[in-house]
């Protein structure tokens, strides 16, 4: 047990265990990838998509499943999250922005508009992507 939960064991664990609803937080999206793709096999584990409700979140956009975007982010329009992906605290994502798959954007990042961000990318605390920047 874990502050209360229960510590499942291996991925090989989890069919017998009935339905299951998850994510997977590990920053580094390389190793993120691996384990959804050991996990993705079991037919009883569905992938949540965790959005703070203190983020804000346009209309427009689009975030996929197994993805995480967490407090005082701010994703403006016609923005598309990819799967697996996480927006940490206090990020912003201008408008018809696309981050693809596995990607970890770390606290404080902010993402002009009309940018791209290829799978498996890490973006560092703090850093200013400029508009139409791939």
């Amino acid at each position: 047990m874990i502050d209360g939960y229960p510590v499942l064991g291996k991925c090989e664990d989890l069919p017998g265990l009935g339905e299951i609803w998850a994510v997977c937080a590990i920053g580094f999206g390389r190793t993120r990838k691996k384990i959804i793709h050991q996990v993705e096999r079991y037919k009883n584990v569905m992938f949540a998509t965790l959005v703070d409700p203190k983020a804000e979140v346009g209309r427009t956009c689009k975030v996929f499943e197994g993805s995480i975007i967490c407090a005082n982010s701010v994703l403006i329009s016609n923005v598309n999250i990819g799967s697996h992906t996480i927006i940490n605290l206090d990020c912003t994502i201008g408008h018809d922005s696309s981050i693809r798959d596995f990607v970890t954007v770390y606290p404080s990042v902010n993402i002009f508009g009309n940018c791209f961000v290829g799978s498996c990318s890490e973006l560092g605390t703090g850093i200013h992507i400029m508009q139409g920047k791939r």
